[in-house]
């Protein structure tokens, strides 16, 4: 991966459209998915920061972790913070996000050949990978936050939180606040246009179909966690 590649990246973030023009022709795939891995795993990691007696302490913990304080602790020490429970949150999160961005790639894709942009999938993943860079702007913000709590709020802590260190409508990194949410929709749109020179209208509705993918994950992801 050169210098110029990360050049691109701070671009996506200063100056996109620029950015989705010089990635034009070749539409790399692998920095920008590597990118969104590792903030997922950082912000998955947050999860251990989480002190064992505010975990034990928790009311809501109860309900999961049963049992007197001294069996609680036990019972958290031989599971959540073995290695092996590590490893498969980090993976979870990671395949996540991975899973979640070819399912936003399909519908740009099939989005793109309904209406005759001859977008190739590689096209359609490439495009979705760089316009959600900026879900790693909340991912910097949850890690430095759980930073904060855990020296100087451990006592306030969700159940959501302490498992999986983010809250119920936005678990394992992926979708992100609406604000971001908009952001990358109008990455889509501007990316949309600069590669296949299409119509204002059409690459803004290419956006409004990336805000709608991620309203309806975010809602379902609610359900689900």
């Amino acid at each position: 991966m050169t210098t110029s590649r990360f050049n691109t990246v701070r671009a996506v973030f200063a100056t996109p459209s620029g950015a989705f023009a010089g990635l034009r022709n070749e539409r790399p795939i692998l920095l920008p998915i590597l990118l969104l891995v590792v903030g997922a795993a950082a912000v998955a990691l947050t999860t251990f920061m989480v002190p064992l007696d505010t975990l034990i302490a928790n009311d809501a913990g109860a309900a999961v972790i049963e049992g007197p304080p001294a069996e609680r602790r036990a019972r958290i020490t031989s599971g959540i913070l073995q290695p092996a429970m590590i490893a498969v949150l980090v993976l979870s999160a990671a395949a996540a996000v991975i899973v979640l961005l070819l399912m936003f790639a399909i519908v740009l894709w099939i989005a793109g050949n309904v209406t005759r942009d001859g977008v190739s999938f590689h096209d359609s993943v490439s495009l979705v990978a760089w316009a959600s860079l900026p879900t790693l702007v909340t991912d910097i913000v949850r890690v430095a936050s759980a930073v904060v709590r855990q020296w100087w709020e451990r006592d306030s802590i969700a159940l959501d939180v302490v498992f999986f260190g983010l809250d119920r409508a936005h678990s394992l990194g992926f979708p992100v606040p609406p604000l971001v949410e908009v952001w990358v929709a109008a990455l889509v749109a501007i990316g949309y246009r600069q590669w296949f020179a299409a119509s204002i209208s059409k690459a803004a509705a290419m956006g409004f179909l990336a805000l709608g993918f991620h309203v309806a994950a975010r809602f379902a992801l609610g359900w689900v966690v």
